[in-house]
């Protein structure tokens, strides 16, 4: 509300502009008292970013607002671009976890019509092979081989099924994860600046330990465990690293903290590469930082 607010208050050459909270309601379409309520907190002696003026004559007796001073005109259209940079950030990791969701429960829809098939198909096998029966156990005995036969085919494809949902629903944990972690971070500075650096990578590893904690939620299918949780692990020891790297580095061990830096992307490499081997379209590209 305040963004849209201040694209009246301020022009885009930074000039300002007095208005009513009426008139102010009328062209955000917000109503007046949550307007008005705005105006108010910005307006209140800790804040001081805008300021009630009294109207002009012949005009009634509504006050009018504008920007305190005008020195604050560069600063508040800054703030709106950034503002407006971070909604588009969000709004585009939202479509794109949108289109893993889809896609996923495109993949749920299919395996379920494959499995009710594969059962429908094994059902008319048990009644062929009662009919058949009748006619001599070597007959009997042939279609029982087939049931199982198709049986261990469609346990297959339902762990087949399991498995796919399972890392599709982990890429999209990654997947969020890390577009929060785009929006909230720019580009690393340089590592001439230590402590800048500390600062961004401590926060990248706070996304990827939340990141992390939400993956562990997830139940693991037996059939690819033991895939899965070496990948876990290699992700957990690389974080651990990259903390560790940030710490120094805050202290002024540039060295030491520069060598911790460079383990954690040996790990980060190798967890790419067991990442992919196991199937994982999105959580391969979360190491290293």
């Amino acid at each position: 509300m305040a963004a849209a607010v201040f694209h009246y208050l301020v022009t885009p050459s930074g000039s300002k502009i007095g208005h009513s909270a009426a008139d102010l309601a009328n062209y955000t379409r917000f109503s007046e008292d949550r307007v008005r309520a705005v105006l108010t907190a910005l307006s209140a002696p800790d804040a001081r970013v805008v300021r009630p003026l009294p109207a002009p004559p012949g005009l009634g007796e509504e006050p009018r607002f504008e920007i305190f001073h005008d020195v604050l005109a560069p600063a508040i259209l800054g703030w709106r671009a950034q503002w407006a940079a971070r909604r588009q950030a969000e709004a585009g990791a939202r479509r794109q976890l949108e289109q893993r969701a889809r896609r996923w429960r495109r993949r749920q829809g299919l395996a379920a019509v494959l499995v009710a098939l594969l059962v429908a198909v094994a059902a008319g096998l048990a009644t062929r092979a009662v009919l058949d029966a009748r006619t001599g156990q070597a007959a009997t005995e042939a279609q029982a081989a087939a049931l199982r036969q198709d049986a261990g085919t469609a346990s297959a494809t339902a762990a087949r099924s399991k498995s796919d949902a399972y890392i599709a629903q982990a890429d999209t944990i990654c997947t969020k994860g890390w577009a929060d972690g785009k929006v909230r971070f720019p580009p690393p500075p340089p590592r001439q600046d230590p402590e800048a650096h500390a600062r961004w990578l401590n926060g990248k590893v706070g996304i990827g330990q939340h990141t992390l904690r939400q993956w562990r939620d997830l139940p693991v299918p037996p059939t690819i465990n033991p895939k899965v949780a070496p990948v876990l692990n290699e992700y957990e020891r690389g974080l651990e690293a990259y903390a560790v790297a940030a710490a120094l580095l805050a202290a002024g061990y540039t060295e030491e903290g520069s060598d911790v830096l460079r383990r954690g992307d040996r790990i980060g490499r190798d967890y790419r590469r067991r990442a992919r081997q196991a199937g994982f379209q999105e959580c391969d590209t979360a190491l290293p930082l």
